[in-house]
C-alpha cells in the first residue's frame, strides 16, 4: 500500500517605489506505481482463499498539494502572477501473469486507487496601475486495474468462488483568486480540473476458469 503526500509552496513579495512585478510558481506531482502480480505460468495450489491485492491511498490531509501566493506593490505599476499546478498519475494493478494455472480454493482480486490533488492561486497586485492573475490546475490521470491474464487455467473439478474488483476515486480541487488595486487594475483568475484515469476489472484472452461463481466489478468516482 501506498500513501502518497506531496506538497509544494511558492510566496512572493516585491515592493518598490516605482516598478514592481512578482511572479509565484508551485508545481507538485506524484507518480504512484503499486503493482501485485503472479508471474507468468505460475502454478497456485492453495485450498485454501488467495487474495491478491494493490493499494494507493491519498487522503485529504496528505495527497498532491500546491499553493502559489504572490505580492507586488509599486508606486506606478504593480504585476504579479501565480501558478499552481497539482498533479497525481498513480498506476495501480493486481493481476496474474500469461498462463496461470489458479489454485483449488477461493480467489478475490483488488486494485483500489484513491488519489487527492489541491491546487490554490493567489495573486495580488497594487499601484498606480495593479494587474494580477492566477491559474490553479489539478489534474488526475493514470489506471486502476485489477484481473486475469491471457490464457489462465483451473482444474475442471475446481468449486470455489472467483472475484475481481476494481475501484478508482479521484478528488480534485483547483481554487484560484487575483487581487490588483490601483485607479487602474486588472485582474484574471482561472481554475481548472481534468482527469484521464481509467479503471478496468478484466479476464484474459483464452482463460478457462471453472468456478461457482464469478463476479467482477469496476467503480470509478471523480470528484
Amino acid at each position: 500500500m501506498d500513501q502518497p503526500d506531496v506538497e509544494a509552496d511558492a510566496f512572493g513579495v516585491a515592493v518598490s517605489g516605482g516598478v514592481s512585478i512578482g511572479a509565484s510558481v508551485a508545481t507538485a506531482d506524484a507518480g504512484t506505481h503499486v503493482t501485485t502480480l503472479v508471474d507468468d505460468s505460475a502454478t497456485l495450489t492453495s485450498n485454501g482463499a488467495t487474495t491478491l491485492s494493490a493499494t494507493s491511498g491519498a487522503t485529504t490531509t496528505g495527497g498532491v498539494r500546491a499553493k502559489a501566493v504572490g505580492g507586488a506593490g509599486g508606486l506606478l505599476l504593480g504585476a504579479n502572477a501565480s501558478v499552481a499546478k497539482a498533479t497525481s498519475e498513480a498506476q495501480v494493478s493486481a493481476t496474474t501473469g500469461t498462463g496461470v494455472h489458479l489454485p483449488m480454493g477461493m480467489i478475490a482480486i483488488s486494485a483500489n486507487n484513491i488519489s487527492y490533488q489541491d491546487a490554490s492561486a493567489t495573486a495580488g497586485a497594487a499601484g498606480l496601475v495593479g494587474i494580477g492573475a492566477a491559474a490553479a490546475d489539478a489534474e488526475a490521470s493514470g489506471s486502476t486495474v485489477a484481473g486475469l491474464g491471457a490464457s489462465n487455467t483451473s482444474a475442471t473439478t475446481r468449486n470455489a468462488d472467483l472475484a475481481i474488483a476494481a475501484l478508482g476515486t479521484d478528488d480534485n480541487e483547483a481554487d484560484a483568486t487575483a487581487g490588483s488595486g490601483g485607479v487602474i487594475s486588472g485582474n484574471a483568475a482561472v481554475a481548472s480540473t481534468s482527469n484521464t484515469t481509467t479503471t478496468t476489472a478484466s479476464i484474459g484472452d483464452n482463460a478457462n476458469v471453472h468456478a461457482a461463481a464469478i463476479e467482477m466489478g469496476a467503480l470509478h468516482n471523480d470528484n
